[in-house]
């Protein structure tokens, strides 16, 4: 069986380094759309527990106004990530770009695809614990919320 290759390297190692690149990028922008909708939640039931404890005095405009105030602070905030998630890949060069151009020696391909990796999990990692902790602070503040429904309504059920 032939293979073709580019520089003695064959096709099929540059498309996989290439494509886990990819897969790699595809996650982490799945990951930032979820940290996204999380915080969206949380704004929710932080502007759904101050109606709650505040009582019926604010109209439906003003709680949405407060929403998207809310919503526009934390995506403010939230676009930092993105930067720093999107930016390492700016200012690294991608391991399939290395295996093409071929400028590098084999072991230093393969420590850049370990550190590429180590990167990713990294990542991934500080992703799950920003799950856990906007999970936490929605519990919490939905908790909050509900017992303070409970304390409005008495003896009826909420």
């Amino acid at each position: 069986m032939l293979a073709l290759s580019v520089d003695a390297v064959p096709l099929q190692d540059f498309d996989f380094a290439r494509m886990a690149y990819l897969r790699s990028l595809v996650i982490e922008s799945m990951g930032l759309f979820w940290l996204f909708a999380e915080i969206a939640i949380l704004c929710a039931v932080l502007t759904a527990r101050r109606h709650i404890e505040q009582g019926a005095g604010e109209s439906a405009g003003e709680l949405v106004l407060r929403f998207r105030r809310r919503l526009l602070a934390w995506s403010l905030l939230f676009l930092a990530l993105p930067a720093l998630v999107y930016g390492r890949h700016l200012f690294l060069t991608p391991a399939h770009v290395s295996l093409a151009e071929r400028s590098l020696p084999d072991a230093e391909l393969l420590r850049i695809f370990v550190r590429r990796g180590h990167e990713h999990l990294a990542v991934w990692s500080f992703f799950i614990a920003g799950w856990v902790a906007l999970e936490t602070l929605i519990v919490y503040h939905g908790w909050r919320s509900f017992t303070a429904l409970r304390r409005r309504l008495k003896d009826e059920p909420a």
